[in-house]
């Protein structure tokens, strides 16, 4: 599995934990993680979900909760939506 690719329950997937957040941008360490997870899955919802598409943005959410992440979407994770 990718590093910081955090996984609160298992109907939520993240492609970047609250620790990641705050460690690479302006968020205060005080700032509550569940605050992080709300803010983390709307931006997922609103930007991510339509640039990769349904199928493509399940099939992530699919690996990552399953720890098979690797290869090209792997890269595209770690490369492209994490930073």
């Amino acid at each position: 599995m990718a590093k910081n690719i955090y996984t609160p329950s298992p109907s939520k997937i993240f492609f970047i934990d609250p620790v990641f957040l705050k460690q690479n941008t302006s968020l205060n360490e005080n700032v509550d993680d569940k605050l992080c997870v709300e803010a983390i899955q709307s931006a997922q919802d609103m930007f991510i979900l339509p640039i990769l598409g349904n199928c493509l943005y399940k099939q992530l959410e699919f690996e990552i909760s399953g720890g098979t992440l690797s290869g090209d979407h792997l890269y595209l994770v770690t490369e492209f939506i994490q930073p």
